[in-house]
């Protein structure tokens, strides 16, 4: 069983970091916020990367691919794991093909779950490779780049408004490591957004089905902000808002005790698609993207993270 019952109170705390853009946290009595950087922050942010390395790699610190043949040579990771993860790369592109190609919504389901398993099989094989390259050059720049990013999207204070660091200097010469390393940690799982299964729990809540409807209701934005720059959170809810609105209004649809475990709506689905195949008839408009007022061709962005 894949069933998620969030409480009134997780929803709001979740909420909160979904429409604020932001996560807070306690440490040392003290609480923190990171939040989502600002293009301006990321454009410096992808300058510090490629500065930080062109001097790595002029240091003479190894790439990625130079330390993969290293890998190679030395038979440290069995061929046939690379041949597991050829074949789970191109399964993935065939299935992110067939979602771009698909208008069927339950269909684009079903293969968002088939993409995630595919994902994390290639992450557990990938792991070894990982802990070996994280002294790669491109591993180094990316620290410095995360660096970057917490010392600009790191807040504090009763409103959590105030800044922890003027500029990236001040950060660097920070001396409350335990700090500098809670905010990096804090903030690199935030960047990945929620996971897609918390995601799909607040999706079907009551509490944001009601401002969902009132958005679409009031042909006014869910969020504030233009839709091209919302993050990752606020992406992932509407692109599942959608679906469970398509699911609702389907002349079949569900009870809502499948609607509420995602393996037994998988299994739901599957079986739609299967009538759909076997019926003279065309599949009902019913399960068609639905237009609102923000974005309707969300690609799933990012995996769930459990496990």
């Amino acid at each position: 069983m894949s069933r998620i019952a969030l409480t009134d109170e997780q929803v709001e705390e979740y909420l909160v970091e979904v429409i604020t853009g932001s996560r807070f946290f306690f440490h040392e009595d003290s609480i923190y916020a990171v939040r989502f950087p600002a293009i301006e922050v990321k454009d410096v942010a992808r300058l510090i990367y490629f500065k930080a390395l062109k001097e790595l790699k002029s240091k003479g610190v190894p790439t990625k691919e130079q330390m993969r043949e290293t890998i190679k040579e030395m038979n440290i990771i069995p061929e046939e794991n690379y041949n597991i993860i050829k074949n789970l790369d191109r399964f993935m592109e065939s299935n992110r093909k067939a979602h771009e190609l698909s208008t069927d919504k339950t269909y684009k389901a079903e293969l968002d779950l088939e993409y995630e398993k595919l994902f994390r099989n290639k992450c557990k094989l990938e792991r070894t490779e990982e802990e070996i390259l994280i002294n790669s050059a491109e591993a180094k720049a990316e620290s410095a780049r995360l660096s970057y990013y917490v010392s600009q999207c790191s807040y504090c204070g009763d409103t959590l408004e105030t800044k922890i660091w003027d500029n990236f200097n001040e950060f660097l010469r920070c001396t409350d490591l335990l700090l500098v390393e809670r905010l990096k940690v804090e903030y690199a799982r935030f960047s990945f957004g929620l996971p897609i299964s918390i995601v799909r729990a607040i999706a079907r809540h009551e509490e944001w089905r009601k401002r969902w409807k009132s958005s679409k209701e009031s042909n006014t934005p869910v969020f504030m902000g233009v839709s091209s720059q919302w993050d990752v959170n606020k992406l992932n809810v509407c692109y599942w808002s959608e679906f469970y609105d398509s699911i609702l209004k389907h002349p079949k649809a569900p009870n809502d005790d499948i609607i509420n475990d995602d393996e037994k709506l998988h299994e739901w689905i599957k079986r739609v698609n299967e009538e759909n195949n076997t019926s003279s008839e065309p599949a009902s408009d019913n399960v068609n993207t639905v237009s609102v007022n923000q974005p309707t061709k969300v690609r799933r962005i990012g995996v769930d993270n459990n496990g």
